[in-house]
């Protein structure tokens, strides 16, 4: 691969950018994994395709996204959790709002890459709107389509059926396969442990009655016990996990972070987002 700035982009890549670190290391992994090189790839924020509370959108699937796929030789869609079934108002029930007109005009290949998949099981519309739209691409030539091995299949069977899975790939998210940059660590002589730990969206069918500051305080003595052989690093998902790693080291003391903690680099998105 062409290690050159000025080298025109061969691939369009829809997902999102500046979300979270999930989604960095996801695009990490799947670049480094197919050995691409980020000139060659045009990166499109899927963030500005949401409306916002007002209606309004930055960005839509029209012409004009229309003619920069065609001219790339593929179109990657995600990874990410950009199948999820929430909205009625979609032509596809997801934030992929593509009308059967947008994707009879995509001329080249698509790869559905590595997609989460979750209902919204109330949104009746968006789900049949799903099930059409996802039956289409299917029998597509020129789409192929995987979805990641945290029970996306499972739960499309549950809603449509055997059929809809057959041939579908499923794959893991990306991120396994990248670089951390904290090899020397597992060379220290010291056993290593990591923590994505989040006190956002918390369902109440997993939380099983406890409040949340209960669910920190038992999660924090849970780490504290861990750290009597281990060490740990925090990976943070997004910003608002600042807050949750503040109450997490409001249990654990100053001693442990400062000798027995790391907390990763966050780096929700690669610069060229920034201030745009």
């Amino acid at each position: 691969m062409l290690n050159n700035m000025c080298v025109k982009p061969r691939y369009i890549h829809l997902a999102s950018f500046a979300g979270n670190i999930g989604d960095v290391i996801n695009h990490k992994g799947f670049y480094e994994s197919f050995n691409l090189d980020i000139s060659q790839i045009d990166q499109i924020e899927m963030r500005r395709f949401y409306k916002n509370c007002n209606g309004s959108q930055k960005l839509s699937f029209d012409s004009w996204l229309l003619e920069k796929i065609n001219s790339s030789e593929m179109l990657i869609l995600g990874g990410g959790g950009f199948f999820d079934v929430y909205w009625d108002d979609s032509h596809t029930g997801t934030t992929i709002n593509m009308s059967r007109a947008f994707i009879d005009s995509i001329k080249v290949p698509v790869l559905v890459n590595a997609m989460g998949v979750h209902f919204d099981k109330t949104k009746k519309q968006g789900i049949n709107n799903f099930f059409e739209f996802f039956t289409d691409i299917k029998s597509r030539e020129n789409w192929f389509i995987s979805v990641r091995n945290d029970g996306s299949l499972k739960r499309m069977k549950n809603i449509y059926g055997n059929e809809i899975i057959k041939g579908i790939q499923v794959v893991p998210d990306n991120g396994f396969m990248v670089k951390c940059g904290h090899e020397n660590l597992y060379h220290s002589g010291q056993k290593w442990i990591g923590f994505s730990i989040t006190n956002e969206l918390l369902a109440p069918q997993y939380l099983q009655g406890l409040s949340l500051e209960q669910f920190n305080l038992e999660i924090g003595a849970f780490i504290a016990d861990l750290l009597q052989y281990y060490c740990c690093i925090f990976f943070l998902h997004g910003p608002q996990d600042f807050l949750t790693l503040m109450h997490i080291q409001s249990i654990l003391g100053r001693e442990a972070f400062r000798n027995k903690v790391i907390v990763a680099p966050y780096f929700p998105f690669d610069g060229r987002e920034l201030c745009k």
